[in-house]
């Protein structure tokens, strides 16, 4: 997986609320509020880096920061799901968010 390269899938409609971010499939409706994680983690799926340079930019951004690691739960308030970057370590984030991400068909590896 590590050097596979996620990309957001074309039917999402992306939203910016005050208190963090919504994607909506448009195919199916679904609509997910991403934690804060969940959101920087999604911020830095292009379809030009690979998971490893995302794991790696996370951890480079998180670096000196005594909180980096730890799962959250802030997340815009919403009738959908919330899609939590879960792990003990930021690459563990990361690799579970975007398994996530595309069991929810919201992106694909290239």
């Amino acid at each position: 997986m590590e050097h596979l390269k996620p990309r957001r899938m074309e039917n999402l409609i992306e939203r910016r609320l005050p208190d963090g971010l919504i994607v909506v499939n448009a195919l199916t409706n679904e609509l997910n509020a991403f934690s804060p994680s969940g959101e920087t983690i999604w911020s830095l799926i292009d379809g030009n880096r690979t998971v490893e340079e995302i794991v790696q930019q996370i951890l480079q951004d998180t670096a000196g920061d005594a909180e980096a690691g730890k799962e959250d739960d802030a997340a815009p308030e919403c009738e959908g799901e919330v899609a939590f970057a879960q792990g003990e370590t930021p690459g563990e984030q990361v690799h579970s968010f975007l398994e996530l991400l595309k069991e929810k068909s919201l992106i694909e590896f290239i």
